[in-house]
């Protein structure tokens, strides 16, 4: 054992790249969603500094659907040489572990936690013919409405903050799964569905637009960039919380150096107002640190996500 385990790591020395001639071509960063979505809009915006920085083009790559798994898997199974990255949410990395009784990849042993990259919110908003404008009339038109009422969800954290106010509140609502948020929210717009809890980067434009009408945020507070809003625990559901984050990964056994070098990039970039000012914008709380800081964050945040799913009477699939 002791031969065998010498003559891989011989092997893996003489095969990794050198930190000096690292990046020699373009790197390419995956999306495990559609583009025009809350991830997608984070790892654009860092993918350009990042490649600026490193004097090699990232490229964004969107693999939507399946809850992440496609995108997910891909990462997983990718050469570990720096030049290939996962840019997720908690869908892929804290959710599915609690939702899914087994999955196409392994969320932790997988993957070398890189950065976090922030904590943030999701709106709830509702199609404008809806005759609702709080989250208690929601919960009163939905107990005198069972069953017709359809909620969207084209993420973990959508579903999941739909079923747990359903739970709370203890109405009947249907959900209706999207690829993607933005595709969901499109039919809320279009009365396809009335509802739906939703990443702010999606739906923040289009409450303020009047395509739809925000109700709830939910957070413990509420958001500065749409302060009139009311948290759902303060509309008479006390403990209602429900927060996504970002993050990104590489796949297992990725130079340390490597993901050190982005790490320190991907803090220095947030760190700089405008990059700041953008990624803020929707309520995302910004949280730079360390490989180890996202590890133990994630530990937490699968433990977290499979109370949530057990709580509000999710079943497996």
């Amino acid at each position: 054992m002791r031969l065998l385990g010498w003559i891989i790591g011989a092997f893996m020395a003489l095969t990794a790249p050198s930190l000096a001639a690292w990046p020699e071509r373009p790197i390419t960063a995956i999306v495990p969603f559609a583009a025009g979505g809350g991830t997608d809009g984070v790892a654009r915006i860092l993918a350009d500094h990042l490649g600026r920085n490193l004097g090699q083009a990232v490229v964004i790559e969107n693999r939507g659907g399946a809850n992440g798994f496609i995108a997910s898997e891909a990462v997983a199974r990718a050469r570990p040489d720096g030049y290939t990255f996962l840019s997720t949410a908690n869908t892929t990395h804290g959710s599915n572990p609690a939702l899914f009784h087994r999955l196409p990849y392994d969320p932790v042993a997988d993957f070398a936690p890189v950065a976090l990259i922030g904590v943030g919110v999701l709106l709830v908003v509702v199609n404008n013919d809806l005759p609702v404008r709080s989250m208690r009339e929601l919960a009163d038109y939905a107990r005198a409405n069972p069953g017709k009422l359809n909620f969207a969800s084209g993420s973990a954290s959508s579903r999941v903050a739909g079923e747990m106010f359903k739970a709370m509140a203890g109405v009947d609502m249907v959900n209706v799964t999207y690829r993607s948020n933005p595709l969901g929210i499109t039919d809320v717009i279009g009365g396809v569905a009335q509802v739906m809890f939703v990443d702010a980067t999606t739906s923040m434009p289009q409450a303020r637009e009047g395509r739809v009408r925000a109700i709830g945020v939910t957070s413990r507070q509420r958001v500065s960039m749409m302060p009139d809003v009311p948290t759902v625990e303060e509309q008479g559901f006390p403990g209602y919380e429900m927060l996504s984050w970002n993050a990104m990964y590489a796949p297992a056994g990725t130079p340390p150096e490597i993901v050190a070098r982005v790490n320190g990039l991907v803090n220095d970039i947030m760190a700089r107002p405008a990059v700041r000012e953008r990624l803020t914008a929707s309520g995302m709380v910004l949280r730079p640190g360390s490989p180890e800081d996202l590890a133990r964050f994630q530990a937490s945040e699968i433990e977290k996500w499979k109370r949530l799913v057990r709580e509000s009477g999710i079943e497996l699939q």
